[in-house]
C-alpha cells in the first residue's frame, strides 16, 4: 500500500480476524486486533488466547496489543423495546455469522438455519429471532443491564468495546443513554 505522504507518526496497523491464523498473524505482526460482532465473552477469550500464540513467536507481551471489539448493542429504558430493535438488526445478520463465533456462543447451527429458513419465507423477527438468540448476540436492555452485560466483556481483558450498532426507539435516544448512563460507569472502573 502507498500513502503518497510521509506520516507524521507511525499508523498502527489493525488486524480483523475471526479464524485462529488470522487471530495467531494478529499477535505476531499488528498493533491491535479488531474482532467482529456478534462475540461473546467465551469468543474474545479465544481470540486473546490466539492472539498470544502469535505473540509468543516474536517475543511480543501480548497485553500491549490493542483489542477491540463490535458489539451489538441495543439500550431503551424499556427492555422489551430495546429487544425488539434487537430482533430487527439481528434478522439481517444471523445468516452471516461466522462457524467461530457460534462454537463460543453455544448456538446450535440447526437454531441459526430454522431461524434463517423462517426468515425467508416472511416471518416477522419479532417472532423469529429468539430472545436467547438477542441475549447471547446483543447486548439489549436497560441502561443498568447493558453496563451489567459490557462488563462480562471487559471482564476478558477485551480493552475497548466498540458500540457497532447502537439501537433502541431512536438512535439518538440510545446513544444518549449510552453516553449518560453507561459509559460512567465503565470508565470508573
Amino acid at each position: 500500500m502507498k500513502l503518497g505522504l510521509r506520516p507524521s507518526r507511525k499508523i498502527p496497523i489493525y488486524v480483523g480476524a475471526t479464524g485462529p491464523g488470522m487471530l495467531r498473524l494478529a499477535g505476531e505482526l499488528a498493533d491491535g486486533l479488531f474482532i467482529t460482532y456478534s462475540c461473546s465473552p467465551s469468543f474474545i477469550r479465544y481470540a486473546l488466547e490466539e492472539m498470544g500464540k502469535g505473540a509468543a513467536k516474536t517475543n511480543r507481551n501480548p497485553s500491549e496489543i490493542d483489542v477491540q471489539a463490535y458489539l451489538i448493542l441495543s439500550i431503551s429504558k424499556d427492555p422489551a423495546v430495546a429487544a425488539k430493535a434487537a430482533k430487527q438488526f439481528l434478522a439481517t445478520y444471523i445468516p452471516r455469522i461466522h462457524p467461530a463465533m457460534l462454537t463460543h456462543l453455544g448456538i446450535a447451527r440447526e437454531t441459526i438455519d430454522g431461524a434463517v429458513a423462517a426468515l425467508a419465507k416472511g416471518g416477522n423477527p419479532e417472532n423469529v429471532v429468539s430472545d436467547e438468540l438477542v441475549e447471547k448476540l446483543a447486548i439489549a436492555g436497560t441502561p443498568e443491564a447493558c453496563v451489567e452485560r459490557m462488563f462480562d466483556y471487559l471482564d476478558t481483558g477485551l480493552k475497548v468495546p466498540v458500540a457497532y450498532h447502537v439501537l433502541g426507539p431512536s438512535r439518538e435516544e440510545a446513544l444518549g443513554l449510552l453516553a449518560n448512563e453507561v459509559v460512567p460507569h465503565l470508565v470508573q472502573r
